[in-house]
């Protein structure tokens, strides 16, 4: 755990790479330390403040109350009918210490409709330009909206949680191996319950190929990780307003998944809905 949000920087990991992997006597640019650097990138995490949604202004970051869309907007529905709730909404340019290099879109507002269980539904929406776009003045059809909250994010990192990938020789996998265990126990890495950019597990990410598989998208490899364009570890934290979507006494964890190759195409569309059960 690092002490504060500001204490690891992308550069301080690879540094930390280059320097263990000299210290086995390895050049720079190896197989494994290539593999290495892409184990690691930035991400966000995120607190909730309860805000009235009429303090807030349209098209900032926010988590429930209702949705700023554009004019000829009109609410997402399920296939068979029912209208998604509305879960939050992210103001991409007002994200702290964006980076160029940075795979998501650098402005706009990226938005989140979903059903939570059993039908598991999701829709992604992202508008490029925020100039038009306002604060829907009802609720949607037969459903209720979570209390609106204030997004904080800063900027932090996350490993993703691949197995020794393949290509690698034998050495090759033993150092890959004790290099990123190195890394997940160096403090670089801080756990947060809701992160927005993050990592994708081994079994979310197989899962979610496996089912983009069934509906002929192509492209899900682990040689090209996918990201967590959200990811709420036990949602229910979030208040008795989200809980009550539940249900039961079950720990939910959802995460919105998408190939990486998607997210710089961006084609939302292709997110894929997965739901944790502990």
């Amino acid at each position: 755990m690092t002490d504060s949000p500001a204490a690891a920087s992308l550069a301080e990991v690879h540094a930390w790479i280059r320097q263990h992997l000299a210290q086995m006597g390895q050049p720079p640019g190896t197989a494994v330390e290539a593999v290495l650097h892409r184990a690691v990138r930035p991400c966000y995490h995120l607190d909730f403040e309860e805000t009235p949604d009429e303090e807030l202004p349209v098209a900032s970051s926010k988590f429930g109350g209702q949705p700023d869309v554009p004019p000829d907007w009109t609410w997402p529905r399920s296939p068979a009918g029912v209208p998604l709730r509305f879960l939050c909404q992210f103001r991409l340019d007002q994200l702290p210490d964006r980076a160029p290099d940075d795979d998501e879109p650098p402005h706009g507002l990226l938005s989140f409709f979903w059903l939570f269980h059993p039908d598991e539904q999701l829709v992604v929406q992202y508008w490029p330009q925020v100039d038009e776009l306002g604060r829907r003045p009802s609720l949607p059809p037969d459903g209720y909206a979570y209390r609106s909250r204030q997004v904080l994010a800063h900027r932090a990192l996350s490993l993703v949680e691949l197995s020794v990938p393949s290509g690698l020789t034998g050495e090759e996998d033993d150092r890959f191996c004790w290099l990123r265990h190195g890394l997940s126990q160096s403090g670089f890495f801080e756990f947060s319950p809701a992160t927005l950019f993050g990592h994708v597990d081994r079994a979310s990410f197989l899962a979610c190929a496996d089912l983009a598989a069934a509906r002929g998208q192509r492209g899900w490899t682990l040689a090209d990780p996918a990201v967590n364009l959200l990811r709420l570890f036990n949602i229910s934290h979030l208040g008795d307003d989200v809980l009550e979507d539940t249900g039961d006494n079950h720990l939910y964890t959802p995460e919105f998944i998408l190939p990486c190759h998607a997210l710089r195409a961006r084609r939302f569309d292709r997110a894929h809905y997965e739901l944790g059960v502990d």
